[in-house]
């Protein structure tokens, strides 16, 4: 047993059928200029499995006064994280995964992805369109109890931000659907050529 019974497993699966390596990667939280934080609970219980120590804290706030990095929270309890960020997304408890569906959805459908990393660093761009097709950002706004416009609207910032990063909580991949949440938080990070880069993932 190790850490990665608290999560982690998910998180390498996505990476090792999207990179081909099971690598553990980890939010750049100190060069994002948007983070999206799931379950927002980070600051009591840490920053996520194989993310440990308080470090991170002290980076995003440094670069919130500095650069003026957006912080959403995604969660469904109004902790003093979440009312000190720009946003608080008040989702229903374990719904993480059909939030990221739904950015991904919307920035799928919405054209907000970029175009030019698509072309030169994936594949199989049509059986994403293909996967997705079931999809709308209202079934997935309806499972976390929250306005679609909200979960667009976050996707839309997310997307054009200039680095941008969703950061789990220690219980965002641990649900009955977290490879779906695995797989949809490791795709909206490619779409938007927020992986394998600084600021992103």
């Amino acid at each position: 047993f190790s850490e990665l019974s608290e999560g982690a497993g998910p998180r390498l699966l996505a990476a090792e059928r999207a990179l081909g390596h099971p690598v553990p990667l980890l939010p750049d939280i100190g060069r994002a200029h948007y983070v999206l934080a799931l379950g927002g609970e980070q600051e009591g219980s840490g920053w996520g499995p194989l993310v440990r120590g308080r470090a991170h804290s002290e980076w995003l706030a440094h670069s919130r006064r500095t650069k003026g990095t957006k912080l959403v929270v995604a969660g469904p309890r109004a902790t003093d994280f979440a009312r000190d960020a720009t946003q608080h997304l008040a989702i229903r408890p374990g719904s993480e995964p059909f939030l990221l569906l739904g950015m991904l959805v919307a920035v799928v459908k919405g054209g907000w992805h970029d175009p030019q990393f698509v072309r030169d660093y994936t594949r199989s761009w049509d059986a994403l369109g293909d996967a997705l097709a079931p999809w709308s950002v209202e079934r997935c706004a309806a499972r976390c109890g929250v306005d679609a416009a909200a979960i667009s609207g976050v996707a839309l910032k997310f997307s054009r931000a200039a680095m941008a990063v969703a950061v789990p909580d220690g219980s965002t991949f641990s649900s009955a659907h977290a490879s779906l949440a695995a797989w949809a938080w490791m795709t909206l990070h490619t779409v938007t050529a927020n992986t394998l880069r600084p600021g992103g993932l």
